[in-house]
């Protein structure tokens, strides 16, 4: 009988964290509840990150010839310049991207909504995080797919420190995160040059609490399908 008791109250106290992460998830679908979310954990991440993707040679070409993977409410290359081609699973966040850009359309990362070589610039940021490996595989293989030859495909994503003890507050904030598959560089790495080889690396901090991110590169061959 205790057992029974001891694994019901276990049972309970699931129950409860798993509707504390739904009423989460939910409050975030709302753009302007994600948009103070990021302020308040992320501080900087729009004067660090944002500004160092704007400065990527791969999208400083014009807008319709990017597409943004993933890219929820609003644009993190955008700014006073057109926003790219953005394409998300939410409907509620492309609502929100095309009530500002005009071009957006739902689509799942993995089953892209685009014919072969549709874009000169295929991005991806802040997604993978959220996705298992196989599902980060098939993702990877729909942008290359999409992506022209002599175009660039870019992948950013979230990384956990590489010594959680040096930077404290940033892999507690990575282990909060909703997507509940944070890596370490290495692993994201591998998921990557498993797919394509010629991938390059860059690890910065994303934001003033410490919080850092890798920007992959890949350039596709001319020729290449």
């Amino acid at each position: 009988i205790f057992q029974y008791q001891l694994s019901a109250c276990q049972w309970q106290r699931a129950i409860s964290r798993a509707r504390f992460q739904n009423m989460i998830f939910r409050l975030l679908a709302t753009p302007f509840v994600y948009k103070i979310i990021q302020g308040v954990l992320a501080p900087g991440r729009k004067a660090l990150l944002s500004s160092r993707l704007r400065s990527l040679p791969e999208v400083l070409i014009p807008a319709e010839e990017i597409l943004d993977i993933g890219c929820g409410p609003y644009s993190a290359f955008s700014q006073e310049r057109p926003y790219p081609v953005g394409c998300d699973f939410s409907e509620v966040h492309i609502a929100s991207y095309v009530g500002k850009s005009g071009l957006g359309v739902v689509g799942s990362a993995d089953h892209l909504p685009f014919d072969s070589s549709s874009f000169k610039t295929v991005i991806c940021v802040g997604l993978f995080h959220h996705l298992d490996d196989e599902v980060v595989r098939l993702s990877i293989s729909e942008m290359l797919r999409i992506c022209e030859p002599g175009g660039s495909v870019v992948v950013v994503d979230g990384v956990l420190p590489k010594k959680p003890w040096y930077r404290p507050f940033a892999f507690f904030v990575r282990k909060l995160d909703r997507g509940r598959f944070m890596r370490y560089q290495q692993k994201l790495v591998g998921l990557l040059t498993d797919m394509q080889v010629g991938w390059k690396f860059e690890r910065m901090t994303t934001t003033y609490t410490g919080l850092e991110a890798v920007i992959c590169r890949l350039e596709i061959p001319m020729g290449e399908v």
